[in-house]
């Protein structure tokens, strides 16, 4: 199915290493709802509509952005770092969104203090929240809200040895979802998709975490082990391997400002560039 991506805001509280949006708290840039109409209807074959920022919770058109999209017959999910306020998504928040939601994915970089470590650019964690508890506790109330959920991470450094924490936190979400799942929704199960790291907006301030040749060849064997270990539905990009790309095809990105781009790791790529980003990131 083809995806549009809009980045609906680049506002967040988080400050993610990887961040391509180079999204904060000090950023404030909210796209209007009629724009958001303007580019769903700029791409009406687009079966699924997701919506990510910065923080799209923090969006103070979400709602309606959400009953619009889906008055369209969209598949409609939201990319989230699960923290609002810097506290949790509350379950008020996900009840009244819940018949305009298919799916909201969550953002995963690792189990607990590694997690925060990415999410704040903060090895310390010196006078921040417990974000990991947040994201969990947004997940809750996603699914209590009868929403499906997944989880994604962006693949680096800092993670590259604890994926297996990943994928069983995954897998145990997966369980707890499925069991205490009360919605007329089908259930769907909880996956994991890993993003690789690119070099751009704060990437590009913290070029340390880009993995090396031997790390990137090593990763789908160590995926393949993590499906069977736990049962788990495990998807990763392009990139990771010679795949045919969907760049421009299958998937379209709006960014924050109104650009338009044929995939999230193109932001930054001038009209002079001539070879994909992938391509070089190694």
């Amino acid at each position: 199915m083809k995806e549009l991506t809009i980045e609906i805001t680049n506002n967040c509280c988080l400050n993610c290493i990887q961040c391509s949006t180079m999204a904060g708290e000090e950023k404030n840039s909210f796209m209007p709802l009629e724009d958001v109409k303007k580019f769903i209807k700029q791409f009406p074959n687009f079966e699924i509509v997701r919506y990510s920022g910065g923080e799209p919770f923090n969006h103070k058109e979400i709602i309606p952005i959400l009953k619009y999209t889906k008055k369209q017959n969209k598949i409609v999910e939201i990319l989230s770092c699960g923290i609002k306020g810097y506290k949790e998504i509350p379950e008020k928040i996900m009840n009244k969104i819940s018949p305009y939601v298919d799916k909201i994915i969550f953002s995963m970089h690792g189990y607990d203090d590694t997690h925060d470590e990415i999410v704040t650019s903060d090895k310390q964690l010196i006078r921040h929240p417990p974000y990991w508890d947040f994201m969990i506790d947004s997940f809750d109330h996603a699914r209590w809200a009868g929403i499906n959920t997944s989880f994604e991470t962006v693949l680096m450094k800092d993670n590259y040895n604890k994926l297996e924490e990943i994928a069983r936190s995954v897998s145990l979400c997966n369980k707890i979802a499925r069991e205490d799942w009360d919605s007329k929704k089908p259930f769907e199960e909880v996956t994991w998709h890993i993003l690789r790291f690119v070099k751009q907006g704060r990437g590009k301030i913290n070029p340390y975490e880009n993995l090396n040749k031997k790390e990137i060849e090593n990763f789908p064997k160590k995926v393949e082990e993590l499906k069977e270990k736990y049962n788990l539905k495990i998807t990763y990009t392009n990139s990771f391997e010679k795949n045919k790309c969907d760049c421009g095809s299958e998937k379209a990105v709006v960014t924050y400002n109104g650009k338009i781009i044929s995939c999230s790791a193109l932001k930054y790529m001038k009209k002079t560039d001539k070879k994909f980003a992938c391509k070089n990131r190694i």
